[in-house]
Protein backbone atom coordinates (compact mmCIF):
# COMPACT_ATOMS: atom_id res chain seq x y z
CA UNK A 1 0.00 0.00 0.00
CA UNK A 2 1.35 3.43 -0.98
CA UNK A 3 0.23 6.49 0.97
CA UNK A 4 1.39 9.97 -0.03
CA UNK A 5 1.44 12.78 2.53
CA UNK A 6 2.14 16.46 2.19
CA UNK A 7 3.27 18.61 5.11
CA UNK A 8 0.28 20.87 4.90
CA UNK A 9 0.62 22.80 8.16
CA UNK A 10 2.16 22.64 11.60
CA UNK A 11 -0.35 20.17 13.03
CA UNK A 12 -1.23 17.54 10.46
CA UNK A 13 -0.38 15.76 7.24
CA UNK A 14 -2.52 16.12 4.18
CA UNK A 15 -2.89 13.09 1.95
CA UNK A 16 -2.20 13.71 -1.73
CA UNK A 17 -2.44 11.69 -4.93
CA UNK A 18 0.68 13.02 -6.63
CA UNK A 19 4.09 11.55 -5.89
CA UNK A 20 5.85 14.78 -6.86
CA UNK A 21 3.82 16.77 -4.32
CA UNK A 22 4.41 14.38 -1.42
CA UNK A 23 7.00 15.07 1.27
CA UNK A 24 6.46 11.71 2.95
CA UNK A 25 5.82 8.50 1.03
CA UNK A 26 4.72 5.62 3.24
CA UNK A 27 5.01 2.15 1.70
CA UNK A 28 3.42 -0.67 3.70
CA UNK A 29 3.87 -4.10 2.11
CA UNK A 30 4.05 -2.44 -1.33
CA UNK A 31 3.29 -4.17 -4.61
CA UNK A 32 5.83 -4.35 -7.43
CA UNK A 33 3.92 -1.63 -9.30
CA UNK A 34 4.12 0.74 -6.32
CA UNK A 35 7.84 0.10 -5.89
CA UNK A 36 8.38 0.75 -9.61
CA UNK A 37 6.37 3.99 -9.44
CA UNK A 38 8.31 5.43 -6.49
CA UNK A 39 11.64 4.32 -7.94
CA UNK A 40 10.95 6.10 -11.23
CA UNK A 41 9.48 9.29 -9.76
CA UNK A 42 12.19 9.85 -7.12
CA UNK A 43 15.08 8.10 -8.89
CA UNK A 44 15.58 5.71 -5.97
CA UNK A 45 17.29 2.36 -6.25
CA UNK A 46 14.79 -0.48 -6.12
CA UNK A 47 17.08 -2.38 -3.77
CA UNK A 48 16.65 0.46 -1.27
CA UNK A 49 12.88 0.17 -1.49
CA UNK A 50 12.88 -3.62 -1.15
CA UNK A 51 15.48 -3.85 1.62
CA UNK A 52 13.03 -3.65 4.53
CA UNK A 53 10.68 -6.21 2.98
CA UNK A 54 12.95 -8.95 4.33
CA UNK A 55 11.97 -9.71 7.94
CA UNK A 56 15.54 -10.76 8.73
CA UNK A 57 17.17 -7.61 7.34
CA UNK A 58 19.74 -6.18 9.76
CA UNK A 59 20.08 -2.56 10.81
CA UNK A 60 22.41 -0.50 8.66
CA UNK A 61 23.04 2.96 7.23
CA UNK A 62 24.49 3.80 3.82
CA UNK A 63 24.64 6.77 1.45
CA UNK A 64 24.88 6.80 -2.33
CA UNK A 65 24.20 9.47 -4.99
CA UNK A 66 22.80 11.92 -2.46
CA UNK A 67 20.34 9.40 -1.02
CA UNK A 68 20.61 7.91 2.45
CA UNK A 69 19.18 4.54 3.46
CA UNK A 70 18.54 3.80 7.13
CA UNK A 71 17.21 0.42 8.22
CA UNK A 72 16.42 -0.49 11.82
CA UNK A 73 13.89 -2.58 13.72
CA UNK A 74 10.74 -1.05 15.17
CA UNK A 75 8.60 -2.66 17.88
CA UNK A 76 5.28 -4.28 17.07
CA UNK A 77 2.51 -5.92 19.03
CA UNK A 78 0.15 -8.63 17.84
CA UNK A 79 -2.95 -10.06 19.44
CA UNK A 80 -2.75 -13.81 19.97
CA UNK A 81 -5.95 -15.30 21.42
CA UNK A 82 -6.61 -13.03 24.40
CA UNK A 83 -2.97 -12.05 24.92
CA UNK A 84 -0.60 -9.69 23.13
CA UNK A 85 2.83 -10.66 21.90
CA UNK A 86 5.68 -8.29 21.12
CA UNK A 87 8.19 -8.53 18.29
CA UNK A 88 10.21 -6.34 15.93
CA UNK A 89 10.06 -5.62 12.21
CA UNK A 90 12.49 -3.78 9.89
CA UNK A 91 11.66 -0.23 8.86
CA UNK A 92 13.56 1.52 6.06
CA UNK A 93 13.89 5.29 5.83
CA UNK A 94 15.15 6.69 2.53
CA UNK A 95 16.17 10.34 2.67
CA UNK A 96 16.26 12.36 -0.54
CA UNK A 97 16.47 16.08 -1.14
CA UNK A 98 12.73 16.41 -1.77
CA UNK A 99 11.08 13.73 0.36
CA UNK A 100 11.34 10.97 2.94
CA UNK A 101 10.26 7.43 2.04
CA UNK A 102 9.44 4.81 4.67
CA UNK A 103 9.09 1.14 3.78
CA UNK A 104 7.88 -1.68 6.02
CA UNK A 105 6.01 -4.95 5.73
CA UNK A 106 3.25 -4.13 8.20
CA UNK A 107 1.63 -1.04 9.59
CA UNK A 108 3.06 -0.33 13.02
CA UNK A 109 2.76 1.97 15.99
CA UNK A 110 5.52 4.29 14.76
CA UNK A 111 3.70 5.13 11.52
CA UNK A 112 0.39 5.46 13.35
CA UNK A 113 1.96 7.74 15.93
CA UNK A 114 3.38 10.07 13.29
CA UNK A 115 0.01 10.36 11.55
CA UNK A 116 -1.84 10.91 14.79
CA UNK A 117 0.61 13.40 16.25
CA UNK A 118 3.11 14.90 13.77
CA UNK A 119 6.34 16.38 15.17
CA UNK A 120 6.24 20.05 16.09
CA UNK A 121 7.16 22.63 13.44
CA UNK A 122 7.44 19.87 10.87
CA UNK A 123 6.57 22.23 8.03
CA UNK A 124 9.86 24.08 8.41
CA UNK A 125 12.02 21.01 8.87
CA UNK A 126 14.42 19.35 6.46
CA UNK A 127 13.97 15.77 5.28
CA UNK A 128 16.91 14.66 7.42
CA UNK A 129 15.30 16.09 10.55
CA UNK A 130 12.01 14.39 9.79
CA UNK A 131 13.92 11.09 9.47
CA UNK A 132 15.44 11.70 12.90
CA UNK A 133 11.95 12.37 14.25
CA UNK A 134 10.86 8.95 12.97
CA UNK A 135 13.77 7.25 14.74
CA UNK A 136 13.07 9.26 17.90
CA UNK A 137 9.41 8.27 17.82
CA UNK A 138 10.35 4.59 17.40
CA UNK A 139 12.51 4.78 20.55
CA UNK A 140 9.55 6.20 22.45
CA UNK A 141 7.40 3.32 21.25
CA UNK A 142 10.07 0.90 22.50
CA UNK A 143 9.89 2.50 25.95
CA UNK A 144 6.09 2.33 25.92
CA UNK A 145 6.07 -1.35 25.01
CA UNK A 146 8.78 -2.17 27.55
CA UNK A 147 6.61 -0.69 30.29
CA UNK A 148 3.72 -2.84 29.10
CA UNK A 149 5.93 -5.94 29.16
CA UNK A 150 7.07 -5.12 32.70
CA UNK A 151 3.47 -4.60 33.86
CA UNK A 152 2.37 -7.84 32.18
CA UNK A 153 5.25 -9.80 33.72
CA UNK A 154 4.27 -8.57 37.19
CA UNK A 155 0.71 -9.76 36.66
CA UNK A 156 1.86 -13.17 35.49
CA UNK A 157 4.33 -13.41 38.37
CA UNK A 158 1.54 -12.73 40.88
CA UNK A 159 -0.60 -15.44 39.26
CA UNK A 160 2.32 -17.86 39.43
CA UNK A 161 2.73 -17.28 43.17
CA UNK A 162 -0.87 -18.35 43.66
CA UNK A 163 -0.86 -21.32 41.30
CA UNK A 164 1.96 -22.84 39.26
CA UNK A 165 0.20 -23.60 35.98
CA UNK A 166 1.62 -24.27 32.55
CA UNK A 167 -0.38 -21.45 30.95
CA UNK A 168 1.26 -18.83 33.19
CA UNK A 169 4.72 -20.25 32.55
CA UNK A 170 4.11 -20.09 28.80
CA UNK A 171 3.14 -16.42 29.14
CA UNK A 172 6.40 -15.76 30.98
CA UNK A 173 8.34 -17.46 28.20
CA UNK A 174 6.58 -15.32 25.57
CA UNK A 175 7.50 -12.16 27.45
CA UNK A 176 11.08 -13.31 27.78
CA UNK A 177 11.23 -13.99 24.06
CA UNK A 178 9.87 -10.50 23.36
CA UNK A 179 12.61 -8.96 25.50
CA UNK A 180 15.24 -10.92 23.59
CA UNK A 181 13.85 -9.49 20.33
CA UNK A 182 13.89 -5.96 21.75
CA UNK A 183 17.40 -6.24 23.18
CA UNK A 184 18.86 -7.62 19.96
CA UNK A 185 17.12 -4.99 17.82
CA UNK A 186 18.17 -2.09 20.05
CA UNK A 187 21.78 -3.24 20.05
CA UNK A 188 21.87 -3.35 16.25
CA UNK A 189 20.11 0.04 16.10
CA UNK A 190 22.82 1.60 18.26
CA UNK A 191 25.46 0.31 15.87
CA UNK A 192 23.53 1.88 13.00
CA UNK A 193 23.25 5.19 14.87
CA UNK A 194 27.00 5.29 15.42
CA UNK A 195 27.52 5.19 11.66
CA UNK A 196 24.67 7.60 11.05
CA UNK A 197 26.29 10.15 13.40
CA UNK A 198 29.25 10.54 11.02
CA UNK A 199 27.13 11.72 8.08
CA UNK A 200 27.29 15.36 7.05
CA UNK A 201 23.56 15.86 7.70
CA UNK A 202 24.36 15.35 11.39
CA UNK A 203 27.83 16.81 11.78
CA UNK A 204 27.08 20.04 9.86
CA UNK A 205 23.63 20.80 11.24
CA UNK A 206 23.33 21.95 14.87
CA UNK A 207 19.58 21.34 15.04
CA UNK A 208 20.05 17.79 13.80
CA UNK A 209 22.86 17.28 16.31
CA UNK A 210 20.60 18.23 19.21
CA UNK A 211 17.84 15.93 18.02
CA UNK A 212 20.33 13.14 17.35
CA UNK A 213 21.57 13.39 20.94
CA UNK A 214 17.98 13.01 22.13
CA UNK A 215 17.66 9.92 19.93
CA UNK A 216 20.81 8.45 21.49
CA UNK A 217 19.52 9.14 25.00
CA UNK A 218 16.21 7.41 24.26
CA UNK A 219 18.01 4.51 22.59
CA UNK A 220 20.36 4.00 25.56
CA UNK A 221 17.44 4.16 27.97
CA UNK A 222 15.39 1.64 25.98
CA UNK A 223 18.34 -0.77 25.73
CA UNK A 224 19.07 -0.46 29.44
CA UNK A 225 15.44 -1.07 30.36
CA UNK A 226 15.26 -4.09 28.04
CA UNK A 227 18.39 -5.58 29.63
CA UNK A 228 17.11 -4.98 33.16
CA UNK A 229 13.69 -6.47 32.46
CA UNK A 230 15.26 -9.41 30.63
CA UNK A 231 17.63 -10.20 33.51
CA UNK A 232 14.83 -9.82 36.05
CA UNK A 233 12.51 -12.09 34.10
CA UNK A 234 15.26 -14.70 33.68
CA UNK A 235 15.84 -14.65 37.45
CA UNK A 236 12.12 -15.09 38.12
CA UNK A 237 11.94 -18.01 35.68
CA UNK A 238 14.92 -19.68 37.34
CA UNK A 239 13.35 -19.18 40.77
CA UNK A 240 10.07 -20.74 39.69
CA UNK A 241 11.92 -23.62 38.06
CA UNK A 242 13.60 -24.29 41.42
CA UNK A 243 10.24 -24.04 43.21
CA UNK A 244 8.67 -26.53 40.81
CA UNK A 245 11.59 -28.94 41.24
CA UNK A 246 11.42 -28.60 45.03
CA UNK A 247 7.65 -29.19 45.07
CA UNK A 248 8.11 -32.27 42.93
CA UNK A 249 10.69 -33.63 45.35
CA UNK A 250 8.36 -33.05 48.30
CA UNK A 251 5.48 -34.79 46.52
CA UNK A 252 7.68 -37.78 45.67
CA UNK A 253 8.87 -37.97 49.28
CA UNK A 254 5.30 -37.96 50.58
CA UNK A 255 4.16 -40.59 48.08
CA UNK A 256 7.12 -42.78 49.01
CA UNK A 257 6.24 -42.64 52.72
CA UNK A 258 2.57 -43.37 52.03
CA UNK A 259 3.52 -46.30 49.78
CA UNK A 260 5.81 -47.79 52.43
CA UNK A 261 3.17 -47.47 55.14
CA UNK A 262 0.43 -48.98 52.98
CA UNK A 263 2.67 -51.88 52.03
CA UNK A 264 2.84 -53.03 55.68
CA UNK A 265 -0.64 -54.68 55.83
CA UNK A 266 -0.10 -56.09 52.35
CA UNK A 267 3.14 -57.70 53.50
CA UNK A 268 1.54 -59.16 56.65
CA UNK A 269 -1.45 -60.71 54.91
CA UNK A 270 0.73 -62.03 52.15
CA UNK A 271 2.33 -64.28 54.71
CA UNK A 272 -1.08 -65.45 55.95
CA UNK A 273 -1.99 -66.41 52.42
CA UNK A 274 0.70 -69.11 52.52
CA UNK A 275 0.34 -72.56 54.03
CA UNK A 276 2.84 -72.02 56.87
CA UNK A 277 2.59 -71.97 60.64
CA UNK A 278 2.25 -68.31 61.69
CA UNK A 279 1.04 -66.62 64.88
CA UNK A 280 -2.72 -66.22 65.16
CA UNK A 281 -3.37 -68.68 62.32
CA UNK A 282 -5.79 -70.58 64.62
CA UNK A 283 -8.00 -67.55 65.13
CA UNK A 284 -11.47 -67.69 63.73
CA UNK A 285 -11.80 -66.69 60.08
CA UNK A 286 -14.09 -63.71 60.77
CA UNK A 287 -11.61 -62.17 63.18
CA UNK A 288 -8.71 -62.79 60.81
CA UNK A 289 -10.69 -61.44 57.88
CA UNK A 290 -12.10 -58.22 59.39
CA UNK A 291 -10.81 -57.25 62.83
CA UNK A 292 -7.07 -57.60 62.36
CA UNK A 293 -7.02 -55.88 58.92
CA UNK A 294 -9.03 -52.97 60.33
CA UNK A 295 -6.65 -52.57 63.27
CA UNK A 296 -3.59 -52.68 61.05
CA UNK A 297 -5.16 -50.28 58.53
CA UNK A 298 -6.00 -47.80 61.30
CA UNK A 299 -2.48 -48.07 62.64
CA UNK A 300 -1.00 -47.37 59.21
CA UNK A 301 -3.41 -44.48 58.69
CA UNK A 302 -2.35 -42.92 61.99
CA UNK A 303 1.30 -43.26 60.98
CA UNK A 304 0.64 -41.56 57.64
CA UNK A 305 -1.40 -38.71 59.17
CA UNK A 306 1.24 -38.20 61.84
CA UNK A 307 3.98 -37.96 59.24
CA UNK A 308 2.04 -35.50 57.08
CA UNK A 309 1.12 -33.36 60.12
CA UNK A 310 4.72 -33.25 61.28
CA UNK A 311 5.93 -32.27 57.82
CA UNK A 312 3.37 -29.49 57.65
CA UNK A 313 4.30 -28.22 61.08
CA UNK A 314 7.92 -28.01 60.05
Amino acid sequence: MLNLYQLANQKEFRETKKVAAANWLSLVDPSDEEVELVAQELKIEKDYLRAALDRDEGARCETEDGQTLIIFDVPMTKKQDINYTFETLPLAIIITKEAVVTVTLENNAVIKSLLKQPPKNILNQKCSRFALQIIFRSMRVYLEYLKKIDSRSRQVETALYESLQNSELIKMLELQKSLVYFTTSLQSTESMLNKFSRLSMITKDEDNQDLFEDVLVESHQALEMANIYSNTLSGVMDAFASIISNNQNLVMKTLTVVTVVISIPTLIFSFYGMNVNLPFDQIEADVLTWVIPVIIALFCTLLTVGFLWKKKSL
